[in-house]
């Protein structure tokens, strides 16, 4: 008997099946997740491969990077007032001062982004849900 080939619609794994349990749920020998076997010409399967290769990073990662970098140059900040400050020198109060305001302003800005993101994401998860039942459904 031939056997078929399916993707794992979690993982991309290759998952190899009889031709009788198509349509089935099994679980996903990779990642363990439920699948339905589904017959897919290998164009099929290139282009879902591709796809999940070539998606976009998300700019989520790079905004949370940005910050990591502005808090990081704040404590060099902030480092430096205090050494300045303690070594005597009038410079120091100045120095803290700024980086007091460049705190707030972080602040700021993560109050103002925040919902951002979650917007961002609850769209995201909407689409994956409606994915899921355009793929459930058929």
């Amino acid at each position: 008997m031939p056997m078929l080939n399916c993707l794992c619609t979690h993982c991309l794994a290759d998952i190899t099946f009889e031709p009788d349990q198509a349509g089935k749920d099994v679980t996903c020998p990779k990642c363990g997740m439920l699948t339905i076997l589904s017959f897919q010409s290998a164009r099929a399967q290139e282009a879902a491969r591709q796809a999940q290769i070539n998606k976009p990073e998300s700019p989520i990662g790079h905004l949370i990077g940005i910050g990591f970098k502005a808090a990081g140059a704040l404590l060099v900040v902030v480092v430096a007032g205090v050494a300045l400050y303690t070594l005597g020198g009038s410079g120091g109060a100045l120095v803290s001062l700024l980086a007091g305001a460049f705190l707030l302003l972080i602040l700021v800005v993560l109050w103002i982004a925040f919902p951002i993101f979650v917007y961002f994401g609850f769209r995201r998860l909407e689409g994956i849900i409606a994915q899921i039942e355009k793929n459930t459904r058929k």
